[in-house]
C-alpha cells in the first residue's frame, strides 16, 4: 500500500508563479470590495451588502443575456459524448475498492 501511495499520490505544491499571480488578484478584489462598501451606503453595512448583492445579480443576468443565442449553436452530439465520458468515469471510480490496513486490494 505504501508503494502504491508513493507511486500514485504525489504532493503537488504550487509553483512560485502561482503564488505571485494569485496574491495581486486577491489584493485587487479586496480593494474593490472595500471601495464598494464605502461608496454604496457607508453608514449602514447591511444595506450596502444587500445593494451589492442586488447589483451583482443584475450584472450576472445582464452579461448572460447575450450568451442565450450561443446555446442554439452547441452541438448536442458532442454534449452526449461528453456526458457518456463523465458517466463512465464515475462508474469506474465507484468500482474501485481500497482497503487500508488489510491485504485485500482491488484497483
Amino acid at each position: 500500500m505504501q508503494k502504491y501511495i508513493q507511486n500514485h499520490i504525489q504532493l503537488k505544491l504550487p509553483s512560485y508563479k502561482t503564488i505571485l499571480f494569485t496574491l495581486p488578484i486577491v489584493l485587487i478584489w479586496r480593494g474593490v470590495w472595500g471601495i464598494a462598501d464605502l461608496l454604496l451606503v457607508p453608514e449602514n453595512k447591511s444595506i450596502s451588502y444587500i445593494l451589492g448583492i442586488g447589483v451583482g445579480m443584475i450584472a450576472v443576468v445582464w452579461f448572460k443575456i447575450p450568451n442565450v443565442s450561443t446555446v442554439e449553436e452547441i452541438n448536442p452530439d458532442q454534449e452526449k459524448i461528453y456526458a457518456k465520458h463523465c458517466l463512465s468515469t464515475i462508474k469506474s471510480i465507484s468500482k474501485r475498492k481500497i482497503y487500508f490496513g488489510t491485504s485485500e486490494k482491488s484497483y
